[in-house]
């Protein structure tokens, strides 16, 4: 029984009794009134439908998403996998354009699976729960109107009659979404994780790579100008056909002319809203639009098309208004001939960075600011006239991890976040930039990048190791926590000093802040890796050994000249370990020295913590 295990959520407050036998009776709850009684034999069936999150599973993606910067992880870019090659060799060599100029591309299946399980009997009870939502009249009209523009654009069909009794067919559930903010249009969504027997649309799909435009990038590019427009391909993924022998992969169901009784077999014939490989695909399709026009195209109109898609959303900024409208024009030219629908929002043209912030805000939300450590970006352009101006490019805050974590280790890893948003910033801005800064409030990262000969923990080492690799064409520089604009991130203001800058950095360089001496020798609030002491005792006799004789000479010992036994203190030359202790006389133990041409300590020879510097 459903809140067995909470007896006090059912405990009666007050009962309102029954007039007679049979009747229903009601009873008070903490919870509320709850109506209690036999249902009569002419009830309508009722389907109960449960919802359980395995485990702590919320809890575990919260952390995880805490701790993600507190992962060691790189700033090179990822190359393709193996998966990926095959998947981009078979949508290339799969895609061909048809003679009504649409794209048409197989589905990317791992393989044809010889035999698929019934999943005709699953779409239809999805289909029976959906009729339980139609009681709303606005949502079934509107449902009902996208399944008709579906089946007029030809984006899905009737399955053939030579066709229905297909056995290697896939049924997809389907059901409706609605914009928090567009209530009046409901969005169909295939259902390709729904599973039969363990069993998926998705998990016969290869998912394909990543070729989306960084977002962050796109919204970077789109800053650029004094005037902008926003457009986006309709119904992106439907543009894109489906071969016709795979299409019987894609059948759903629906009621005939959108009346509710008789159902009928569809099938798309276009890449479904909701296929895991369909992003990916529709992707490519627009990269082909370049590969057969782009001879006849000027360059930025296909750089534009290549870089300033997100999905299906085009962003596009420039100073000129009159080069904004002919590009405007020549985009729209190019995608019409390849079939393609764009539609164009031209109310908002934008010419204040307010006003421009203000709309970004209205299509993302990925520059929002979060109570949490942060890295902040500025433009700093020096005219021919001497005055300087600085623009906010870009900002990010994390939250700090839940785990207890040090304030230098903090610092270091706010550090990291810079130097990703700066090699961002420089891949994604088509600008020349003279010179790079990167300032911190934090000496002890200063310490940690200026350090050269000092072995850190893993930790630190991973993280410096980053940015030294990254940092090539960064001038690192130090400012007070008082002047830096990133500490309103830590706190969640909003001032002018975020999104302008400091005032120092819009003054020229000799009014800039004074750089503290940083001294290398000073180790404070450095984590360092620990260096074993060890003492041993050598033998002359023991140079005989062949074992010893190779530890000798590839660590530069030095060999007592007497044969009577003699403590000797012997290390390495470069400071990696010193050596000066107690005997081990085992054979076992001298294997364990030697392991891969490197030094190592035999248990034997290890000291105690008291040893340990």
């Amino acid at each position: 029984m459903v809140g067995s295990n909470v007896p006090e959520a059912s405990e009666p407050w007050e009962v309102v009794h029954a007039e007679k036998v049979g009747d229903p009776y009601a009873v008070r709850t903490r919870l509320g009134w709850v109506i209690c009684g036999r249902l009569t034999d002419t009830a309508e069936e009722v389907a109960v439908n449960s919802i359980k999150v395995a485990g702590n599973y919320l809890d575990q993606k919260l952390i995880e998403s805490y701790n993600r910067e507190f992962v060691d992880s790189s700033l090179n870019s990822i190359e393709p996998s193996v998966e990926d090659r095959k998947w981009l060799q078979f949508v290339e060599s799969g895609c061909k354009q048809m003679t009504n100029g649409k794209y048409e591309i197989p589905l990317p299946m791992k393989e044809k699976p010889i035999i698929v399980p019934d999943s005709e009997p699953m779409a239809f009870e999805r289909l029976q729960r959906l009729k339980r939502k139609f009681k709303d009249d606005e949502y079934y009209r509107q449902y009902n109107q996208f399944m008709i523009n579906l089946l007029d654009k030809g984006y899905a069909e009737e399955v053939p009659t030579c066709d229905v009794k297909n056995q290697q067919a896939w049924y997809i559930p389907h059901f409706g979404v609605r914009h928090p903010t567009k209530s009046n249009r409901v969005r169909v969504v295939f259902d390709c994780a729904a599973r039969v027997n363990d069993l998926s649309l998705d998990d016969l799909l290869r998912q394909g790579p990543d070729i989306s435009d960084l977002l962050s990038g796109v919204l970077l590019r789109f800053r650029l100008g004094l005037h902008a427009y926003i457009a986006d391909i309709e119904t992106m993924y439907y543009q894109v056909k489906v071969s016709e022998g795979d299409r019987d992969y894609l059948r759903f169901l629906w009621w005939k002319d959108g009346q509710i009784g008789d159902i009928i077999k569809l099938r798309m014939t276009s890449h479904p809203f909701g296929a895991c490989c369909s992003p990916s695909i529709a992707k490519c399709a627009i990269k082909r639009i370049v590969q057969n026009y782009g001879d006849q195209l000027h360059t930025s109109v296909s750089e534009i098309v290549l870089n300033n898609f997100y999905v299906d959303d085009l962003l596009v900024s420039s100073d000129d208004i009159n080069d904004l409208i002919d590009t405007t024009a020549n985009v729209i030219d190019l995608c019409r001939k390849d079939k393609i629908s764009i539609s164009l929002d031209i109310d908002v043209i934008p010419n204040t960075k307010r006003e421009l912030l203000d709309v970004i805000g209205k299509v993302y939300d990925s520059l929002r600011i979060e109570l949490a450590y942060g890295s902040v970006a500025y433009l700093r352009y020096k005219h021919v006239d001497g005055k300087i101006q600085c623009s906010f490019i870009l900002g990010k805050a994390k939250v700090a991890p839940l785990k207890p974590i040090t304030i230098p280790r903090l610092e270091l890893v706010a550090a990291t976040l810079a130097i990703k948003l700066k090699s961002v910033i420089v891949r994604e801005l088509p600008l020349q930039i003279s010179q790079i800064y990167i300032w911190t409030d934090s000496t002890t990262v200063l310490k940690y990048l200026g350090n050269e000969h000092i072995r850190f923990k893993t930790f630190v080492a991973n993280r410096v190791s980053q940015i030294r690799e990254n940092s090539e064409d960064v001038c690192w520089m130090y400012v007070a926590s008082k002047d830096n604009p990133a500490d309103d991130a830590m706190r969640g203001r909003q001032t002018s000093r975020w999104s302008e800058g400091p005032i120092f950095l819009s003054q020229n360089e000799e009014m800039w802040p004074d750089q503290p001496e940083i001294s290398k020798a000073d180790l404070s609030n450095l984590e360092i890796k620990k260096v074993f002491r060890v003492k041993a005792e050598l033998k002359q006799t023991d140079t005989a050994n062949p074992v010893m004789l190779q530890l000798i000479k590839k660590n530069n010992f030095t060999i007592p000249t007497s044969n009577t036994n003699t403590v000797s203190s012997f290390q390495r030359p470069k400071g990696r370990l010193s050596a000066a202790g107690a005997a081990a006389k085992s054979s076992d133990h001298e294997r364990e020295i030697l392991h891969e041409g490197k030094l190592e300590i035999p248990k034997a020879l290890r000291c105690g913590t008291d040893d340990v510097c």
